[in-house]
């Protein structure tokens, strides 16, 4: 609903497609799996590594 707030009705259409191509990128990269993981509201656990083992 922020998208319809912002920019009306065509923010309704655009909003989809912004949110899954921004989850898509999120995805790629290590350090911004969590947040896709969020934002696909992920049923199983999320392991998250609080320190690196040297």
């Amino acid at each position: 609903m922020l998208w319809g707030y912002i920019w009306g009705i065509p923010g309704l259409i655009m909003a989809i497609p912004s949110t899954v191509f921004i989850k898509i990128i999120l995805e790629q990269f290590p350090k911004t799996k969590l947040i896709a993981q969020l934002m696909a509201g992920a049923t199983k656990k999320i392991n998250i590594p609080l320190r690196r083992k040297n």
